[in-house]
């Protein structure tokens, strides 16, 4: 065995050989096969540790082509190559010092289920690492493994297999790899629609953690519904959460490389509308698709109609397994139910989402399901959204939007609240609330004509309950007298409850009412010894309230004229920039961003996102 942990059966079978001076010698061949060269490598510590024979050619090695296997592991340097190899993996190294080519990543990807990025613990081998991956991901899915985040000293994998021995390396590569990506279950051999009975021990239960495409919005291989009442942005959201994924635009999530989106839409159309609006979020517009059912009419005219389920989830199942996609939105999903089933019957609606849910899970994907509320009078969201309750049932996580209460036009206004009504894999708190605005905007299509559009910005979170959310006008008045009063009456510091009753009392208040909207601008009511020297519930505002807040404001919003600030803290999402027009106001502006006599820049940004280049751009 080598210094580096190498045995003799690893360097024969990889075609590692020794020079007369005890250097490792590594044939490099391109991508046809033809020799281009010769590296030779010193491991006990000589300089230059790898030198090239005069006329080498960098390359990858070994050559992908040359590497079995439905994964590979991508490392840095030829070294590492072996290392990996010894540790059983099948792996290809990028070549060192720095040599690249932009086709490299997909020729590693091509004909792979999906790629490991192992990085080099420091910046260079992390930022390499991460524009390899984003490459490899337009043709199948790329993952970055950083195997000690907090250490800048270049530790690699090779490293690894001396420090740990090959054992406990591979556990530890392969918990990494898993945390990556969700293992995947074996598909039984049986019939499909064939139901056989199978017990499962718990020994045989892999425990792992779940991973997000947008903490906690957004969970990897689970089903979310999105629901709403008309015009309250449910598809902005929808478009907003698309384009993030095909950009990888989410601050706070498992996945650091752009994915595709499946977007199933059934009432908007997708030229004039759905585009538009996943352009005016910054979507990679090859990254999103949409996958319809088309017949031919008489004339050779085509209409395109709707997947439906459970009959057509082969369609979507055949698109999955060809890689990529970490996001699938039905838009709404009462339209692609199938007219076998009902969305008012709990068992149809069981027997429709079931093995969507099981999709999820296998291909390790978020998928989003659009929903209308219902006509009832109903307070709550558990029994507002949709016909049949197993919708919200099958879903790990539902997400309302409704207006901002202190938006003073209401459903009208422009000013929405997307709070969770039900989180079954993390805590649900207050504060996690997110509060956004409806913007217009204009983007251009092929031949620059301005196309009106819409899209969110976020402002800011809330601490308004969901179920708040659905107060009728006298309700939401109610709300708006107690925020009044708690910030006047608490805006010099600490209350204890006998006095802010008494104060409440005289003003008109109802103590009940105070006590179920407190939390919006209060820390929690906690005891304390008060001037008499009794021990009182004490209310307090939180740190971001005051005098000078908006009235009901419940978050740092940014001033009254500007509550889209550039970045707001904890959204975990990046914000758009000038690249489009917004008019808060729904009017829109006359001309891009830049102007009627800058076109040029919109369609170099236009046809970047669609994977073309200009040619000064080569």
């Amino acid at each position: 065995m080598t210094r580096k942990g190498w045995t003799p059966a690893t360097l024969d079978r990889l075609g590692v050989g020794v020079d007369g001076q005890g250097r490792y010698v590594f044939t490099i061949r391109d991508e046809t096969g033809e020799y281009v060269g010769v590296l030779h490598y010193a491991d006990d510590g000589r300089e230059p540790k790898m030198r090239a024979e005069r006329g080498t050619t960098r390359d990858l090695w070994p050559r992908p082509e040359d590497v079995a296997g439905t994964f590979v592991v991508v490392v840095e340097g030829e070294p590492d190559a072996v290392s990996a190899a010894e540790l059983g993996l099948p792996a290809v190294a990028l070549p060192g010092t720095g040599k690249w080519r932009d086709e490299w990543p997909e020729r590693i990807a091509s004909g792979r289920d999906g790629v490991y990025f192992v990085t080099d613990c420091d910046d260079v081998g992390r930022t390499r690492m991460k524009r390899a991956a984003e490459l490899a991901a337009r043709t199948t899915d790329a993952f970055v493994i950083d195997m000690a985040p907090d250490r800048t000293d270049g530790y690699d994998i090779g490293d690894a297999l001396v420090e740990l021995g090959p054992s406990m390396t591979r556990r530890f590569l392969d918990r990494l790899f898993n945390d990556a990506r969700p293992v995947q279950a074996p598909i039984p051999a049986v019939p499909p629609d064939v139901r056989v009975p199978v017990v499962i021990r718990g020994s045989e239960v892999r425990i792992r953690p779940v991973r997000y495409l947008w903490r906690p919005w957004l969970p990897l291989g689970k089903v979310v519904i999105l629901a709403g009442a008309p015009g309250q942005g449910k598809s902005q959201v929808a478009a907003f959460m698309a384009a993030a994924t095909t950009t990888a635009g989410f601050l706070d999530g498992d996945v650091n490389t752009p994915a595709n989106v499946v977007f199933l839409t059934a009432e908007d159309d997708l030229a004039d509308t759905v585009a538009p609006r996943l352009l005016a979020c910054g979507a990679d517009m090859a990254r999103w698709e949409a996958i319809v059912m088309r017949r031919t009419l008489p004339k050779g005219i085509t209409a395109d109609g709707l997947i439906k389920l459970p009959g057509d989830l082969d369609t979507l199942i055949e698109r999955l397994d060809a890689g990529g996609v970490r996001l699938v939105v039905f838009d709404p999903v009462a339209s692609f139910v199938g007219r076998d089933h009902s969305t008012y019957v709990n068992q149809d609606v069981r027997d429709v989402l079931d093995p969507v849910v099981a999709v999820a899970a296998h291909y390790g994907v978020a998928v989003v399901l659009v929903m209308h509320l219902n006509k009832s009078e109903s307070k709550t969201w558990a029994t507002k959204i949709g016909e049949s309750h197993a919708f919200q049932a099958v879903a790990r996580t539902v997400v309302a939007v409704a207006p901002d209460p202190d938006d003073e036009d209401g459903e009208e206004g422009v000013d929405k609240i997307m709070a969770p009504t039900k989180m079954n894999l993390v805590r649900r708190e207050r504060g996690l609330a997110l509060k956004y605005r409806l913007t217009t905007t204009t983007v251009y299509d092929d031949d620059l004509v301005p196309v009106p559009t819409s899209m969110i910005a976020f402002t800011g979170h809330s601490s308004v309950a969901a179920d708040d959310l659905l107060a009728d006008q006298g309700e939401r008045g109610v709300r708006r007298e107690v925020l009044d009063f708690l910030l006047d009456a608490l805006a010099d510091g600490p209350v204890a409850s006998n006095d802010l009753k008494a104060d409440a009392k005289k003003l008109g208040v109802a103590w009940r009412s105070i006590q179920r909207y407190y939390r919006e601008v209060c820390k929690s009511a906690k005891r304390a010894k008060s001037a008499t020297g009794r021990m009182e519930y004490v209310y307090e505002l939180t740190a971001d309230h005051g005098r000078t807040s908006t009235l009901g404001a419940t978050g740092a919003l940014g001033t009254e004229d500007d509550p889209t600030t550039p970045e707001t803290p904890g959204v975990g999402v990046r914000q758009r920039s000038d690249d489009v027009v917004t008019e808060g106001n729904g009017e829109l502006g006359e001309h891009g961003a830049h102007g009627a006599d800058d076109l040029e820049w919109y369609r170099r940004r236009r046809d970047a996102m669609l994977g073309e280049r200009w040619e000064d751009d080569e």
